[in-house]
């Protein structure tokens, strides 16, 4: 499930305007907004500041037009990476200056990880069956690491499977693999009600089913966002 991420930030000094979040003469304001490489809106993304010498954390999710404000301390260089759905990973950093302010800035994270609305989720199950392999759990721990902070996330997980058997054997397959998902996606503490499991069966194919290797395509579960 993780995907390589480049961050590009550009950071511009800028005039304080009416806002909720006033900046002081230690905590700077960062208005942000996270785009795609076209230059379009990224809603959903997660943008996390790490302190490297304390640890601390600073977050905030990218709304509906792609923007969030947080405050933030100054005088401190931070690494900065972005989740996005289909994961994170690239750290930038991003100096702030010394204290003296009251400081405001504009943020621009760019980012090649577009907001994708539908992903297929690294997973796989035993053999005619919805119990999900061991090498299967770390995918769907990134999945829960994505949501557990945006809390107006919802999100659909279908599964498929390929032409072998009857049509209502596989959607009878495919709908309790998607609910093996949700369920694990439950115990991790996301509510039910942000996750649809579904099943589609044979219904939706996305390769021939005449070869080994266009079924195993086909045999897929899919994560789709249906609301943010």
């Amino acid at each position: 499930m993780k995907l390589k991420t480049t961050i590009l930030a550009i950071l511009i000094g800028s005039a304080c305007w009416a806002q909720k979040l006033v900046p002081t003469n230690t905590t700077a304001l960062l208005k942000v907004k996270v785009v795609d490489i076209d230059g379009k809106i990224a809603p959903g993304q997660l943008v996390t500041f790490t302190n490297p010498k304390t640890k601390e954390e600073y977050n905030g999710v990218s709304n509906d037009t792609g923007y969030f404000e947080m405050l933030i301390p100054q005088g401190v260089t931070y690494e900065m990476v972005v989740s996005g759905f289909s994961g994170a990973e690239n750290i930038n950093q991003i100096e702030m200056p010394s204290p003296g302010g009251p400081y405001s800035f504009d943020l621009t994270v760019t980012t090649e990880s577009t907001n994708t609305s539908i992903m297929t989720l690294d997973v796989t199950y035993k053999t005619n069956s919805a119990e999900l392999e061991p090498g299967s759990f770390s995918a769907i721990d990134d999945l829960y690491e994505w949501m557990a902070p945006k809390k107006d996330i919802k999100i659909e997980i279908s599964g498929h499977t390929d032409s072998d058997g009857s049509d209502s054997n596989n959607m009878a397959l495919s709908q309790k693999r998607a609910e093996s998902v949700k369920t694990y996606l439950l115990k991790k503490g996301i509510d039910t009600k942000r996750i649809i499991a579904k099943g589609l069966g044979e219904s939706k194919p996305i390769a021939t089913n005449e070869t080994a290797e266009g079924k195993a395509k086909n045999r897929r579960t899919e994560v789709r966002i249906i609301a943010h």
